[in-house]
């Protein structure tokens, strides 16, 4: 019994199988452009760059997501701006 309910599943499977491929195929032949697409963004992070602020401060005034705007920053030989590191005030010292 176990076995023809796999039989018949696996048959299911290769039937949703073939009609996805068949209408990716006509989707294709339409013309349709498919897959996630491409970054489009391009010439306002270059300019948002370009201004010399944190990438984290290009993602907030772009609306551009800080992953995507370190990908591309990299790609296109820019180098992530570091903060200079805090001086301690000697005259405020703890302890």
């Amino acid at each position: 019994m176990a076995t023809r309910e796999i039989s018949l599943a696996k048959l299911e499977r290769e039937k949703v199988s073939q009609r996805t491929k068949a209408g990716l195929e006509r989707a294709r032949a339409k013309g349709k452009i498919l897959g996630r697409p491409k970054f489009s963004d391009g010439d306002e992070l270059v300019l948002a760059l370009e201004t010399g602020d944190s990438w984290h401060r290009v993602s907030k005034v772009t609306k551009i997501p800080y992953s995507t705007v370190k990908k591309h920053a990299r790609v296109l030989g820019y180098e992530p701006k570091r903060r200079e590191p805090q001086r301690r005030n000697q005259n405020n010292r703890h302890g």
